[in-house]
């Protein structure tokens, strides 16, 4: 027997011994190889983005590799050093763990363990936030309690936090480790209660040295730990206030001291082996905690929340001044607009630019029109409208542009084959422009760039280059110059093909096709035939994912916007944001509590070219990240081909007109009461009730300048209540890009609020009859957003109505548009015409088209002239029924007419009402 586990020791052990060394090695092995895989394939894409964008990829890869290797080594001495003093201090114990503690191995595997885990967790948490301390920068701004700059509390302290808390971290799993260890070996043996343990002086000596010593750490932190009530809160205000500092502030001044008094007195009972006294000394802490914790409750709520308005108003004074700082709103032009109703038709004409320019399209009524007039092909999709402004022919002129992008989805399914959706169909062809200000005769959008080939209207910039390879779909990879022609676009039956000449995508050698074959789980890839020497993979086209790819560590708008430059090439342009939640005193919102934009990454929707501008360089966060990653940014500004044709973000600005809705007020009182707080304004929408938008309107707009400015602008009412007290809004020209105007209301008199004039639509008799009328026979009524316009001293409310039948692939019209002024609300098929009956006393006639020559119209004409109330009546049905009847057939033109028709009759009908 005993031969047997000699021989089984000497031969077999050994061998197993190998084998697992052998696996080990090699499961090192494949984890070192998948993490070079993922590097190597992540560079390979940012390098294709741009080479000035693998600055971002080596200086990030090297901090967190010397970062995750210093954390490796110290975690590992941790561990290394405690199982090693845990080995010489139970020496004389047995059982499994004491024997297992004893292999060398097995405490070099304990502490690798740990060490590869802890430090993965420590390099993710520190890496960017050394990057920003070693390159940061000043705000030039004190906070109110310690009086450090606030680029203080951006840049240096999130990372000494970071280093602080993860050596907290770490030496307090090293104290739960040892005290588990010591109880698993003290179980097994038996000897698990207090009157045995407290003659094991090494184990006690060994746990309260670790305990010490975090005490320690702690007592040198506290000074740091103190800053931490900056980012308190009163009640659900952010910041400091009267407990924090006469309570929290005190306690955190005091704490080192009893923190070093505990560690002290603790070494004294150790030393005269006065073991429970130690104990009962390290647990005096928590008490005092407890204690602190107490008074803190008694001072907050019978001191301070009787008279919390009193108490708090500095803190609150400092939250106001902190978060407008924050949130770029501490330079709002604030003035009083009177909101009368003085307007006259001389003023229209002195405004007429303004009244030109309103929108009276519907944002998603046009995609959708876009979408069934627009698209020519089942593979092509518009998935959005964006806005911005041209010179047509002189006059700058508000539309909306979208580009025609691929959609593989909606290909017939026997379509849908792995050669045409990788190599056949792969870029999007050509944009439409529409103008917000018109429609065609049929209430259509009218398109001034339009078609396949693409077919623009004079003064309108033609495209120069119409495919669209990088867009806003989801496409994952497509493959270019390959043997299998690309479909450019079709000519009836005949399918015109192309190959990419565009600088991105990475060639398909034989390397990059395994690299990708793998990498997109592809096989296919490395076998097809169908791959050239000159094919390339396009990867990333999506243009927000691409910008991510490219500089990862700003917050990026997901909500991109085409252009077409001066030169006739389509771009695409992304905001970027710098954001941070360490501002001290700013109130949180979004989980941010600073937001700049500045930066807009520019992206060629051919090549898929990456450019990144800085729009503001005074934001102290951008600066430190042009130190971080030189080169990234353009030290030059936007070029005049794109900066004429930018908007301001519609989130940016969402965010800010919330926070301006409760941060306008400048009184804490006022503040701390909720007694102005405003909100966005309601409208009814389609057949749903929401709050307002922001939207965007080319008018002349006091405090911005005297011509037209393209601004994008909110309503506000109240809280809790309907009627509007102000307007907000923001310039999108390049010269005075992000400045900020509110409108204020008179407080001593009603102004109508949107959902006011809602009401007013839906209570006026003929109004109401109409709209009943048309939504009946399978049409749908869709009401657009509306708007307010300021216009000379008074405000214009302005609602598009649309008609659609409930068919698939109906078409929205533009049928009528409702316009409010004071008490008067009418609604006619143009603005033009609605202005004329508010302000030129005009007679409400409502036709949108001149009638044809239609017998059943001629019919409906002549007795319309008839005095005759029963032919008036007959004149309605007829009229009515034949609506009824081109709508159900969709013969949208007819409808219009007829419906023009009925309109007459109507008129005429209302002669009789006695």
């Amino acid at each position: 027997m005993r031969f047997m586990k000699k021989f089984y020791t000497e031969n077999v052990g050994k061998e197993y011994k190998s084998i697992t060394a052998i696996v080990a090695i090699a499961v090192v092995l494949v984890i070192l190889l998948a993490a070079a895989f993922g590097y190597y394939t992540d560079y390979l894409e940012i390098r294709e983005i741009g080479e000035e964008y693998t600055t971002v990829f080596w200086t990030d890869l090297l901090v967190k590799s010397t970062v995750r290797a210093i954390s490796f080594v110290i975690v590992f001495l941790i561990f290394f050093i405690n199982t090693t003093i845990i080995e010489k201090t139970v020496s004389d114990r047995g059982g499994p763990f004491v024997e297992l503690i004893r292999k060398p191995w097995a405490k070099l595997l304990i502490s690798l363990v740990f060490s590869f885990l802890a430090s993965t967790f420590i390099s993710e948490a520190i890496y960017d936030r050394y990057l920003f301390f070693a390159n940061a920068k000043n705000f030039d701004l004190t906070d109110p309690i310690f009086g450090k700059d606030v680029g203080y509390y951006v840049f240096t302290r999130p990372f000494l936090d970071a280093v602080l808390g993860s050596f907290d971290s770490i030496w307090l799993l090293s104290i739960v480790f040892c005290l588990a260890f010591y109880a698993l070996i003290y179980t097994v043996n038996g000897l698990m209660n207090f009157e045995k343990l407290s003659y094991e002086k090494p184990v006690w000596m060994h746990n309260l040295v670790n305990i010490a010593i975090f005490f320690i750490v702690k007592a040198f932190t506290y000074g740091f730990k103190s800053q931490e009530i900056l980012y308190s809160s009163i009640g659900d205000v952010a910041g400091a206030g009267y407990t924090d500092i006469y309570v929290w502030f005190n306690f955190y001044k005091a704490a080192p001291y009893i923190l070093v008094a505990i560690v002290l007195i603790t070494a004294f009972f150790l030393i005269r082996s006065k073991l429970k006294n130690a104990l009962i000394t390290v647990v005096a802490y928590p008490v005092v905690f407890a204690v602190v914790t107490v008074v803190a409750m008694f001072v907050q709520n019978i001191i301070v929340a009787p008279n919390e308005a009193v108490k708090e108003r500095p803190y609150f004074a400092h939250n106001m001044e902190f978060t407008k700082l924050a949130y770029n709103l501490n330079d709002v032009m604030s003035m009083e607009f009177p909101a009368d109703e003085s307007l006259t038709k001389d003023a229209l004409l002195e405004n007429k630019d303004t009244i030109n320019n309103v929108r009276i399209v519907d944002f998603n009524s046009t995609l959708t029109a876009t979408n069934q007039l627009q698209s020519i092909r089942n593979y092509y999709t518009f998935k959005d409208l964006d806005m911005t402004k041209y010179n047509i022919n002189g006059s700058p002129t508000l539309v909306t542009l979208a580009a025609r992008e691929l959609n593989t989805d909606a290909l017939d399914d026997k379509a849908k084959t792995y050669a045409n959706k990788v190599f056949r169909y792969t870029h999007g062809f050509g944009a439409v422009i529409s103008p917000v200000n018109k429609v065609t005769e049929g209430g259509q959008p009218e398109y001034l760039l339009k078609d396949i080939p693409p077919v623009a209207n004079e003064g309108v910039p033609n495209l120069a280059e119409p495919r669209i390879y990088y867009g806003e779909t989801d496409a994952d990879y497509v493959i270019v110059n390959s043997a299998l022609g690309e479909l450019d676009y079709s000519e009836g039956s005949e399918d015109i093909e192309y190959s990419y000449k565009g600088k991105g995508g990475i060639n398909l050698n034989f390397k990059n096709r395994l690299l990708y074959s793998i990498n997109k789980t592809d096989f296919r890839m490395l076998i097809s035939q169908y791959i050239t020497k000159d094919s390339k993979i396009l990867l990333n086209t999506n243009v927000v994912e691409r910008v991510k790819k490219a500089v990862p560590f700003l917050k990026w708008d997901t909500d991109p916007y085409l252009i077409v430059d001066d030169n006739g090439y389509l771009k695409w342009i992304i905001d970027g944001y710098t954001t941070s939640e360490y501002y001290p005193y700013s109130q949180e919102y979004d989980g941010i509590n600073y937001i700049r934009n500045s930066v807009k990454a520019v992206v060629d929707a051919y090549d898929g070219t990456v450019d990144m501008y800085v729009m503001d360089k005074g934001d102290p966060i951008i600066k430190s990240y042009m130190s971080i990653y030189p080169g990234v940014f353009k030290e030059e500004y936007l070029p005049d081909a794109i900066s004429q044709h930018i908007i301001y973000p519609e989130y940016l600005f969402k965010l800010q007109a919330q926070v301006y809705g409760k941060y306008h007020v400048t009184n804490p009182d006022t503040f701390y009461n909720n007694s102005d707080l405003w909100v966005f304004a309601k409208e009814k929408y389609s057949t749903d009730t929401k709050n307002i938008d922001p939207y965007y309107n080319l008018t002349s707009t006091r405090g911005f300048g005297d011509g037209q400015e393209l601004i994008v602008m909110i309503p506000y009412t109240l809280s809790n209540k309907e009627n509007m007290v102000a307007w907000f809004a923001a310039s999108c020209e390049y010269e005075s890009y992000g400045k900020f105007v509110a409108y204020h209301f008179p407080k001593n008199k009603n102004i109508y609020g949107t959902m006011q004039i809602e009401s007013r639509i839906d209570n006026d008799p003929s109004i109401s009859k109409e709209m009943t009328l048309w939504g009946q026979g399978g049409s749908n009524v869709i009401r657009g957003n509306m708007l307010v316009v300021p216009v000379a001293d008074s405000l214009l409310y302005i609602e598009p109505i649309y008609i659609s039948s409930h068919s698939e692939g109906a078409i929205p019209e533009l049928k009528r548009v409702a316009v409010a002024y004071g008490n008067k609300i009418v609604m006619e098929p143009t603005l033009e015409k609605a202005l004329e009956v508010l302000f030129n006393g005009e007679t409400a006639t409502g036709p949108v088209t001149e009638i044809g020559d239609d017998v059943s119209e001629q019919n409906t004409d002549e007795q319309t002239d008839s005095t005759d109330i029963n032919a008036v009546i007959d004149a309605v049905i007829g009229a009515y029924d034949l609506a009824k009847s081109s709508n159900a057939s969709g013969d949208w033109k007819s409808f219009g007419e007829n419906m023009s028709a009925l309109d007459k009759a109507i008129e005429n009908l209302k002669k009789y009402k006695q």
